[in-house]
């Protein structure tokens, strides 16, 4: 497991046991996307949470669709403590499922943490059956942008571009293989009083990572100062954007149904998975 993932697997087991209860942009999100089922003509029998946090989606999806078998996957197993479902600890970029599995997979703001969506959406693809749907959601580039501009501005230290464009996405699945893929985006406002609050929130979403150790370091008095003075207030509030993207596409036939990854790595029938009593 690369240094990366390590940090991010870290960093959600501590958060693990507030995760449900502060998350709000997951949980915002994912009712979301939830909700775009509606639209969806689908029966699925195996479903695949990926990235399923604690699991209330997984949850979700499994009493919208009582005959489904849903397998929750995150890369922090004290998050998937908390499933209700069949759970697997996996990397998305390389799933440990055989080809063509899942009539539905469902990957509610995971994709900003494998920082590889392009190997991400491989492997949805390729654990996808064909004719089955894959749904998620993601963060753009202008998530967070007032807070990194303060930042900036503050400590001449600038987070990387990190999310990825939403048609650098749609580029992406078609490259993937993905049948008809669909992209759109939304921007959420949101308007802060007090700056402690809008910087704790970004940490309970684990998004505190992109910025390395600069916002331990706002903790200082001067600094925490000249920050306030250089995060710029509209209408009297600090305000803070996230660029949702959402896309939804569906498998094709083309896949590799061999059930063993380039790495030599075998992969396991869904039917060993059982759900939790």
């Amino acid at each position: 497991m690369s240094d990366i993932k390590t940090t991010v697997r870290q960093l959600f087991n501590q958060l693990a046991n507030d995760y449900e209860k502060k998350a709000w942009l997951t949980y915002e999100v994912g009712q979301r996307l939830l909700e775009r089922l509606d639209y969806m003509r689908i029966a699925p029998q195996k479903v695949l949470d990926l990235g399923s946090g604690s699991g209330q989606f997984g949850e979700a999806v499994a009493a919208r669709y009582p005959d489904a078998d849903v397998v929750a996957v995150d890369l922090a197993e004290k998050l998937l403590q908390q499933n209700k479902v069949a759970a697997c600890v996996a990397d998305a970029e390389c799933l440990p499922f055989a080809s063509q599995q899942f009539d539905l997979v469902f990957a509610n703001l995971s994709l900003p943490w494998s920082f590889a969506p392009d190997a991400m959406l491989l492997e949805m693809q390729r654990v996808l059956k064909p004719g089955g749907l894959i749904l998620f959601s993601s963060l753009g580039p202008d998530t967070l942008k007032q807070l990194n501009q303060a930042v900036a501005a503050t400590l001449s230290f600038k987070a990387q571009p990190f999310f990825s464009d939403m048609h650098d996405l749609g580029d992406m699945m078609v490259k993937a293989k993905l049948a008809d893929p669909v992209v759109d985006m939304e921007m959420l406002q949101l308007g802060y009083q007090d700056l402690n609050k809008l910087i704790t929130e970004v940490e309970a979403e684990g998004l505190g990572l992109f910025f390395g150790d600069s916002l331990s370091a706002l903790e200082e008095s001067e600094v925490w100062q000249r920050f306030c003075e250089n995060y710029h207030k509209q209408d009297d509030y600090y305000p803070l954007s996230y660029e949702i993207i959402y896309g939804h596409a569906w498998g094709s036939q083309v896949s590799n149904t061999a059930g063993i990854n380039d790495n030599g790595e075998v992969s396991i029938a869904i039917s060993s998975l059982r759900r939790k009593p």
